[in-house]
């Protein structure tokens, strides 16, 4: 891996704003690379940007659920910037819930983000990076996925993780003639403003559930922890990709008691 590939590089970050996203921009940005945030709120991607600045950065008003909007932002961006050279599906959700009781409208939410709002950038991105002559889609998947002891109650969360998985394999075989590479980056336990909004009767309850699968679990990492790892895997030569990457915390930390 070598940092100077990255540099000037422009890349596209679904949930850019905050979280994961933003950490993933800053990585980005001091690399070198350009990048263009993709979020659902204008004043969250308008305080990203100054953060970053906006000689690295610009933000996009995108619901990744609807695909119009997903088309109208990617041809913004690349009139702006004028290439793409990667893509970070971070956009995600989740709702703690146990099957029998999720509703109608927590289901379709997070299958509505986690799956379709990813095909549908990759939709936009793939001729955008065909026209550049390479480039990298970076899907966000979880640890949730492999495994068993993290928090309870996401099942339907953990699912579309899993066919994210599947999709970047069968996704893979179709772009590399054009070298495009597709990465799934699978993270651990993070300290983010992910849960924010979460019921609280339901994070609770998820939480006592997570209890009766040990006292112990690995711990949390920082958010600029995965957003560097996921910047340094922009820094390959054309036509090489990592397909997959995890990064857990590997301490033995104790649950909170609930």
């Amino acid at each position: 891996m070598n940092p100077e590939l990255i540099k000037d590089k422009v890349i596209a970050i679904t949930g850019g704003g905050a979280g994961l996203g933003f950490a993933t921009a800053q990585a980005l940005v001091k690399l070198g690379a350009k990048v263009a945030l993709l979020g659902r709120r204008q004043d969250v991607l308008d305080k990203a940007v100054a953060g970053l600045g906006s000689e690295h950065a610009q933000g996009f008003a995108c619901d990744v659920t609807k695909k119009a909007d997903v088309v109208r932002a990617f041809a913004a961006l690349h009139a702006h910037f004028g290439k793409l050279d990667g893509l970070v599906n971070n956009a995600g959700i989740a709702r703690p819930d146990p099957v029998e009781h999720m509703t109608e409208e927590d289901i379709v939410a997070q299958l509505n983000t986690n799956l379709l709002g990813l095909v549908f950038c990759c939709q936009a991105a793939i001729p955008l990076l065909r026209a550049n002559g390479h480039g990298l889609i970076l899907n966000l998947s979880s640890a949730t996925v492999r495994h068993e002891n993290e928090i309870s109650h996401l099942a339907v969360y953990a699912a579309t993780k899993a066919a994210v998985d599947r999709f970047s394999k069968e996704l893979r075989e179709e772009v590399k003639e054009d070298r495009i590479g597709v990465t799934v980056f699978s993270p651990g336990a993070v300290f983010t403003e992910f849960g924010l909004g979460w019921d609280p009767q339901k994070m609770s309850a998820a939480l006592h559930d997570w209890q009766k699968k040990g006292k112990t679990f690995d711990g949390y990492m920082k958010p600029e922890v995965i957003g560097s790892s996921i910047a340094m895997c922009f820094g390959y030569p054309k036509g090489v990709a990592i397909e997959f990457m995890e990064v857990k915390p590997c301490k033995i930390t104790e649950k909170p008691l609930f």
